[in-house]
């Protein structure tokens, strides 16, 4: 299918997200799948990885209860589009690359990263009007907030295989994320 096709087709599905019609569980499914369409074929990892850049997500996860990643999901896309969710990380590993985007409507989702008891997440997240410190505190959880959610909200940690206060570091965000209590 042309890239052309596929743009369309995802701009479709966010419309449907924003008109809120069809339900989250299937808009979900179906920009999972069409955004799988648009990744590469073949692993592109070891090529891109020996020019010192991260890679583009491998695959697609479309999530709408708690999951609990695993190293298989290394550098997939994990997908929420339900309110009120986990995403459980596993122990740190060095290296496991986890990518979270919000597929739900606009002030609709609370996304929650909560990482193993043992471990932190740690990092910086700018705002426009302010600047987030993920002071890797252990077992405290990364939390997407609601009321300023919106679609395309992302988060891409890394794990360090190091336990403790940096066994997770904050990559890159979009959106207004925040320490939980």
């Amino acid at each position: 299918m042309a890239i052309a096709a596929n743009t369309q087709k995802l701009l479709d599905a966010f419309y449907k997200i924003v008109s809120n019609s069809g339900g989250t569980d299937a808009i979900s499914e179906e920009i999972a799948t069409v955004l799988e369409a648009m990744l590469p074929v073949g692993d592109t990892s070891a090529a891109i990885a020996a020019a010192g850049q991260v890679d583009s997500p491998q695959g697609i996860i479309a999530l709408v209860d708690d999951y609990t990643v695993t190293v298989a999901d290394h550098n997939k896309l994990i997908t929420m589009g339900t309110d009120a969710k986990t995403i459980t990380l596993p122990p740190t590993v060095a290296g496991l690359l986890v990518r979270v985007g919000n597929v739900g409507a606009d002030g609709n989702n609370i996304i929650t990263i909560s990482p193993d008891a043992a471990d932190g997440i740690a990092g910086t997240v700018t705002l426009a009007a302010t600047v987030v410190q993920m002071d890797g505190t252990v077992d405290k959880d990364f939390i997407l907030t609601k009321a300023t959610a919106l679609l395309g909200d992302s988060a891409v940690l890394i794990g360090t295989g190091v336990t403790g206060t940096s066994a997770w570091i904050i990559l890159s965000s979009t959106g207004i994320w925040a320490q939980g209590a």
